[in-house]
């Protein structure tokens, strides 16, 4: 499978597919887990594999347990139960937190992240992508299935290849690669086109479109394209809970220094 990689983010490669997952190993070495941070999927496993002692796999951030994004977990890894299985949610996207909830495991540094992208599925159908346009947010994957056929996933408009906004693809969409994720770019915007460049594919319509948002504007919760008083009273109901959406200093814990920082950007 070949992946265009965008943003910071997303740093190391993805894998999967419709069919598809990917289980990733973290081990326990001490009181640490290793790797501490991977870049997963929906639908991927994450595997805890224990070494020695008793610890556990917690959801949390900030060394609290607690749900992430809707999504908790707390499991024994211990001798007893060597291998702990987590399923990432196929709904779920974002920084999904894990530590040990055993004493002063996680302050010692038993903790990690999984950094879970949204993955948007396009399906190859014929000559045509299926949906043939999507809304998508920077930071999100749009990932190409293939059924039939040989294909690529190239950028540009109006069957002519090249770069947009910067962005620029063009990967075999085949039976030997039958996934192409695309990572939009954090900082894009606007209509990313995309279409297959094998001989007449394109002029038959298989092209599409994927409508981009601008970023979020920093404590907008609401969308309205002003930080105020809604905001606020979005951000004061998850006071004391962990929730990215409303952590603006990146601790995923929304606190008082969140507050702090709101009332920085507030415009009314």
């Amino acid at each position: 499978m070949n992946i265009r990689f965008g943003s910071a983010i997303i740093a190391a490669a993805l894998a999967g597919g419709q069919a598809h997952s990917e289980v990733f190993e973290i081990n326990q070495v001490g009181l640490s887990f290793s790797p501490n941070e991977v870049v997963a999927a929906p639908g991927d496993t994450l595997r805890f594999l224990w070494d020695s002692g008793t610890h556990t796999v917690t959801s949390g951030t900030n060394c609290t347990a607690g749900s992430v994004n809707g999504f908790s977990f707390n499991e024994p890894l211990t001798s007893t139960n060597p291998v702990v299985e987590i399923v990432i949610p196929k709904d779920f996207h974002g920084e999904l937190g894990f530590l040990c909830d055993i004493g002063q495991h996680c302050s010692f540094g038993m903790n990690g992240v999984a950094l879970v992208p949204r993955v948007i599925e396009i399906q190859q159908v014929g000559l045509s992508f299926s949906p043939s346009e999507v809304s998508a947010d920077p930071g999100d994957i749009l990932r190409f299935l293939h059924d039939s056929g040989s294909h690529s996933v190239t950028s540009g408009f109006k069957c002519t290849e090249g770069p947009v906004n910067g962005l620029s693809f063009n990967e075999p969409l085949t039976a030997d690669n039958p996934v192409v994720d695309i990572a939009i770019p954090g900082d894009f915007s606007g209509e990313l086109g995309f279409f297959c460049d094998i001989g007449q594919h394109c002029s038959f319509g298989m092209e599409g479109v994927a409508i981009v948002g601008s970023p979020a504007l920093p404590g907008d919760f609401n969308g309205d394209g002003s930080v105020d008083g809604a905001d606020l009273g979005l951000l004061l109901s998850a006071f004391g809970t962990i929730n990215a959406t409303y952590d603006l200093n990146g601790d995923t814990f929304v606190d008082g220094a969140d507050i702090g920082l709101f009332l920085a950007l507030f415009t009314a």
